[in-house]
């Protein structure tokens, strides 16, 4: 569907026979970005602005929503460290203590990100997750996680990720 954005607000009404990921790009004179949501039944709330795009109102898109904060918390952290570690003359012990902070959330990233997978991985979120953050999983890990992907997921609507998600696997056992 395409729209025009009149005093800021838009409008695309229509039935949701299931759930299904789609973008809503925005396209000016400057750049064009596109930003993922799900359609599900509900009223969504769609703000966007030049830093980004945040969808809300039904579970998976509050469930996202609140997914991307708790990685940009998580990225915020570790540039910070960044910022420190090469902007400041530092001792050898307060350069590996840095290192040490900035290991310490990057696992505590990982880790956030492979549960959230896992938690979710019978939703289409679950399985987003899984194809975008893959090189977290091994491949045993994402053998086991496909096998239980819900049918309707794999089968219903308009959702590429299983077959993207089959594809990576194939590669990785070429290995």
């Amino acid at each position: 569907a395409r729209c025009v954005v009149k005093n800021n607000r838009f409008c695309i009404k229509g039935n949701a026979e299931c759930v299904e990921p789609v973008y809503i790009c925005s396209n000016t004179t400057d750049n064009s970005r596109c930003f993922l949501f799900f359609i599900e039944k509900g009223e969504l709330k769609l703000f966007a602005d030049s830093t980004g795009c945040r969808v809300v109102g039904t579970p998976l898109n509050n469930l996202y929503s609140s997914i991307k904060d708790t990685i940009t918390l998580y990225v915020a952290g570790l540039e910070e460290i960044e910022h420190h570690y090469y902007s400041k003359e530092l001792d050898e012990q307060q350069l590996a203590c840095l290192s040490a902070r900035g290991l310490m959330l990057q696992e505590r990233l990982v880790n956030y990100l492979r549960n959230v997978t896992r938690e979710n991985i019978h939703t289409p979120l679950g399985l987003y997750l899984l194809v975008v953050y893959n090189e977290l999983f091994t491949t045993v890990e994402l053998r086991e996680l496909s096998r239980i992907v819900p049918p309707y997921i794999i089968n219903g609507c308009n959702i590429p990720f299983y077959k993207t998600l089959t594809t990576i696997i194939e590669e990785r056992n070429k290995e």
